[in-house]
């Protein structure tokens, strides 16, 4: 079975999360901060990210994903200017595969609306053969 996650990211080393979210009017799907640790590693920067109002980890797929928080994060975009100036805000799609042959088509409409809204996108695929193990990712950027 395969499995699809977006979230809208915003990261930065002097980012303040509970900020982001008193501008956007967003609760957040996740947040870390810097200094924290994630396993051996401290982080760096911190992050905000948001899947949406309805908080749903997995998407039919990345293009559904994709759509659906476009049409809630396009209306803000003015608010998040300065975070473009400040920080790295950017689209992470997930997609985490438990069988080979799958192929992710995106419409020419969504190219045009995400460079409307001018963060880059990054896919970070997994594969495992038990669907519930989730092993490290390969990562593209466009």
């Amino acid at each position: 079975m395969n499995q699809y996650t977006v979230d809208l990211r915003i990261e930065g080393e002097a980012l303040s999360p509970e900020q982001v979210t008193l501008d956007l009017g967003l609760q957040p799907s996740v947040v870390r901060r810097k200094g924290d640790r994630r396993g051996p590693t401290v982080l760096a920067k911190s992050m905000w990210a948001f899947s949406g109002r309805e908080i749903r980890r997995d998407c039919p797929s990345i293009e559904e994903g994709l759509q659906r928080l476009l049409e809630e994060v396009a209306p803000l975009r003015p608010i998040m200017e300065p975070y473009f100036q400040t920080c790295s805000v950017y689209w992470w799609c997930g997609s985490f595969q438990s069988e080979f042959g799958r192929t992710m088509t995106f419409s020419a409409q969504l190219f045009e609306l995400l460079a409307a809204f001018g963060a880059p996108v990054h896919l970070s695929s997994y594969f495992s053969e038990d669907a519930g193990a989730r092993p490290p990712a390969t990562r593209s950027t466009f």
